[in-house]
């Protein structure tokens, strides 16, 4: 199975038979409800129909369809199209993955959700599902970038991408040294300012401790808090769901 868009040369060196998405496999997306696509997936001897997945953003009806494909791929050609509602079931029962959009808590009127992009078409693609899922709500991003050197090369595509938020804070980049050999990487402060060029509240906070403090801190009502990188900054969930926690309750008892 290959998606859409994989070069061809990955199929030419393939030693066996070949489904392309959009080709052999048929993926017609029906409609986007909050964010999760409801869809028909259609391949040699199967139909899947009404997929309803409970996991938000456009991407991941390309991945369940290559997934149903994979699947019933496997599956001698005349069982096939029996086989294909218990695989509509199964895509309608995935919940995701860990640090894939991965929900951390809701707090009073705050939702927050982890995500491991880090690169600038994965957050691409966490910001599509989070703007269908929280229709509505502000989107504020706490971002640790990850290695100086990807961070450099990828900067303006970055800026571009979280110039999607609302409100944004950067903490450091983690990784690979800022200098080697003698070449200098642009980093965090760099990016908040191309950020901030582009009209988006963005601020720079190095130390993650305390990058967690200010986004709580600046967290409006409804938000839709999310998490991004692929380096610790997944440690920061006890604490962060702790203040607002503290923050949730005092709300309540000012009411």
């Amino acid at each position: 199975m290959l998606g859409a868009d994989v070069p061809a040369a990955v199929e030419h060196a393939a030693r066996c038979a070949v489904w392309r998405l959009g080709r052999e496999v048929q993926l017609d997306v029906r409609s986007m409800e909050r964010g999760r696509a409801r869809f028909d997936v259609v391949g040699p001897g199967f139909a899947v129909r009404d997929v309803r997945l409970a996991v938000p953003g456009r991407f991941n009806a390309g991945n369940a369809a290559l997934a149903a494909a994979l699947a019933l791929g496997v599956v001698p050609f005349h069982r096939r199209a029996s086989a294909a509602q218990d695989v509509a079931h199964a895509l309608g029962e995935f919940r995701g993955v860990a640090r894939r959009f991965e929900t951390w808590g809701t707090f009073g009127d705050v939702e927050l959700v982890h995500d491991y992009a880090h690169h600038p078409t994965e957050l691409a693609a966490t910001f599509d599902a989070a703007r269908g899922a929280f229709e509505g709500r502000e989107l504020c991003v706490l971002f640790q970038p990850h290695q100086h050197s990807r961070t450099s090369h990828f900067i303006g595509e970055f800026a571009k991408e979280l110039a999607k938020a609302d409100r944004v804070v950067v903490t450091e980049v983690y990784g690979a040294r800022a200098h080697i050999d003698g070449e200098h990487f642009a980093g965090s402060e760099d990016l908040v300012r191309l950020v901030r060029a582009l009209g988006v509240e963005a601020e720079f906070v190095p130390e993650l401790g305390e990058a967690t403090r200010r986004f709580a801190e600046i967290l409006p009502e409804r938000a839709a808090a999310l998490v991004l990188g692929a380096g610790d900054v997944e440690n920061v969930r006890d604490d962060l769901s702790g203040l607002l926690s503290v923050r949730t309750q005092a709300a309540s008892a000012a009411r």
